[in-house]
């Protein structure tokens, strides 16, 4: 399939009954894990990569969504100085 046909299939997937419902998570999470998981959000979010599949259709308020999301997780973690010295370090 074309890039084209590509995103109209993840449109039409995002655009089904009920996936505009707003759930509530009860996670827990490691403090690794959360700095894992931010580190893939930012990778999946950075400009300089190209975004395929799901991520090469994203709006730009679900792309905020997203940065606000692993601020919290992080910040829930006190985890957001930690993360900025890993950040300053190239880690």
């Amino acid at each position: 399939m074309e890039m084209k046909e590509m995103k109209l299939v993840y449109e039409t997937l995002l655009t089904a009954p009920g996936m505009e419902v707003i759930i509530k998570l009860d996670t827990r999470l490691s403090c690794r894990m959360i700095l894992m998981l931010t580190h893939v959000i930012g990778l999946g979010l950075d400009s300089k990569n190209q975004r395929s599949g799901l991520l090469s259709i994203l709006s730009e308020a679900e792309t905020k969504e997203l940065e606000q999301l692993a601020v919290a997780f992080l910040e829930k973690g006190g985890l957001v100085e930690m993360n900025k010295n890993l950040q300053q370090l190239g880690i």
